[in-house]
């Protein structure tokens, strides 16, 4: 019995103590000039958008900024005990894409930003709130998804 208390003070503790880390990944692209008309690309911008409820949305600025999206992280955990043994919690993340477009003299350059925070756990494993997540520990994969989305919806929505 009193082995097993300590299992558990060590995992609970592991939990309120433990900055999370970040598994490593090589970065990905997150801008890009689209050789199409600007029409063309903003469409394929509010094309790739569509699932997210937008808080800003303005082609005139060549600004979209979507409201908070949430996924359980593939990058971000804490190392936690469990029964003695080793084991990896994923932590919730909630993220906004920031994409801007901009016209240059041969097509559009389309940039997508994340913001992106990671949950806050207690020792017990109850939430606690947010942080925000750092430049050098954004998910830059799935800011590189997005711009390839929107290339995709651009290519799709062509009439040749």
């Amino acid at each position: 019995m009193r082995t097993l208390g300590l299992a558990l003070l060590l995992t609970l503790s592991a939990c309120s103590s433990a900055e999370y880390k970040k598994q490593a990944f090589a970065e990905q692209k997150t801008s890009k000039v689209m050789e199409y008309d600007y029409a063309v690309v903003w469409k394929g911008v509010k094309e790739a958008l569509s699932e997210y409820k937008l808080e800003e949305a303005s082609e005139e600025e060549g600004r979209a900024v979507t409201d908070w999206a949430y996924s359980t992280s593939s990058q971000k955990y804490i190392d936690v005990l469990v029964n003695g043994q080793p084991r990896r919690k994923h932590l919730q993340v909630r993220y906004k894409y920031k994409i801007s477009i901009k016209r240059q003299i041969i097509g559009v350059l389309v940039d997508v930003q994340t913001e992106e925070e990671v949950e806050n756990l207690s020792s017990e494993g109850a939430f606690k709130g947010w942080s925000d997540v750092d430049e050098e520990n954004h998910d830059t994969t799935r800011t590189h998804e997005m711009l390839e989305i929107i290339e995709r919806k651009i290519l799709s929505g062509r009439h040749i």
